[in-house]
Formats: C-alpha cells, sequence, structure tokens
C-alpha cells in the first residue's frame, strides 16, 4: 500500500528515475553509440534542426556508471519528493529551467559529451534552502550538512582529484535553482505583502519548538 502511495502522490520523481533508468541500461546493453542522441549535438545550427531541440534535456538522464546513478538518483528522491509533495507544477518548472540550464553551462564550457541529473539535484538543493530559509517552508529543510558537502564538491571537482565530473553543469543548476527561488519569493512579495516576515515568523516559532 505504501509504495502504490508514494507512487500515486510522487508520479514525477518516480518518472524521472525511470527516464534516468532507460540510458544506463541501454548503455551497459549496446555500448555508447546506442544512446548517441540522448546528447547535446555538437554544434549549435545541428541542435536547431527538426526534432533535435529535446537534446538539450536528454543528456539530463544519461549515466555512465552504477555509482553515478545512485547517487543522483537517491539525491533527486530525497530533494524531489519534498517539492513534488507541495506543488507538482512547482516541481515540473524547476526542472524543465534547470535541465536546459545546467546542460546548456557543462555544453558551452566543456563541449557534448556528458550526462547526468546532478545539474538538476543542485538546482534542487538550492531552491529548497533558500524557499526554506526566506520564503518560511518549512517542509523544504534539507540537511545543512550535506547542503555544505554538495557546495564543498564543486572547487574540490575544479581540482580534478575527484576526476572528470560535470562541474559547470553543477554550477549552472546551483545558479537555475537560486534564481528561480528567487522569482518565486519576488512574485509572493509583490502579490502578498508581509507574506515572509509572517512566514519567517511562523518558522522560527515552529523550529523553537
Amino acid at each position: 500500500m505504501k509504495q502504490i502511495e508514494s507512487l500515486q502522490q510522487h508520479y514525477i520523481v518516480w518518472l524521472i528515475i525511470g527516464l534516468s533508468s532507460i540510458p544506463y541500461l541501454i548503455l551497459q546493453q549496446y555500448g555508447l553509440d546506442a544512446i548517441s542522441q540522448w546528447f547535446v549535438p555538437e554544434s549549435l545550427t545541428e541542435l536547431f534542426e527538426p526534432f533535435s531541440l529535446w537534446r538539450l534535456w536528454t543528456p539530463t538522464f544519461v549515466h555512465y556508471t552504477l555509482p553515478h546513478l545512485i547517487v543522483n538518483l537517491y539525491l533527486w528522491w530525497l530533494f524531489a519528493s519534498k517539492i513534488e509533495s507541495e506543488s507538482r507544477f512547482e516541481l515540473i518548472s524547476l526542472i524543465t529551467i534547470a535541465a536546459a540550464g545546467a546542460n546548456i553551462c557543462q555544453w558551452s564550457f566543456v563541449g557534448p559529451n556528458f550526462g547526468g541529473l546532478s545539474g538538476v539535484v543542485y538546482a534542487l538543493m538550492a531552491y529548497l534552502y533558500l524557499m526554506h530559509r526566506f520564503g518560511g517552508k518549512i517542509s523544504y529543510r534539507i540537511d545543512n550538512n550535506l547542503a555544505l558537502l554538495m557546495l564543498a564538491l564543486i572547487p574540490l571537482s575544479a581540482t580534478g582529484l575527484l576526476g572528470k565530473l560535470s562541474n559547470y553543469a553543477h554550477i549552472g543548476g546551483l545558479v537555475c535553482g537560486a534564481l528561480f527561488a528567487g522569482l518565486y519569493l519576488g512574485i509572493i512579495a509583490i502579490v502578498t505583502p508581509g507574506h515572509t516576515e509572517h512566514t519567517n515568523k511562523t518558522k522560527e516559532q515552529t523550529e523553537d519548538k
């Protein structure tokens, strides 16, 4: 019963888990060439060919190794389920913006051969932290140590000590998540003046208890 309830409540979360598993299974069975169309194209002109624009998003679902897949899916579930429990539209909007933004950032600085959900994961982390801190969303609270660890991985990745990671996608996702939270909080502040102050007071009272 719990599994069925989870599927009903978080079907976007489970959909992304399924989509992320497909290219990994294809890769293991048939090799890298079998998923070549999942990557961002070599050139900008190729991207705007008929039915190619979707390739801005598909690298998000590509994972090369099982640890890469498991870590990203765990963090995805941890963060995305919090948002989908509150607003499915919010989650879909954030995925759409963050996946494209993270992939464009990585593509611009490094090139087309990359993949992974981590850019979106960083966007979710930034969004949840800011919405909890400044928007008073109690249910969006995340572990501060986990957030600090994820942030520390960005400069560590730049040294090359951790291997080849899509570091620009992480940065791009982080920026997209922060901007999305800022836009959301800005709209709320304009539409309902005093909302942020009220929710922050409520959050402080709840946390004191």
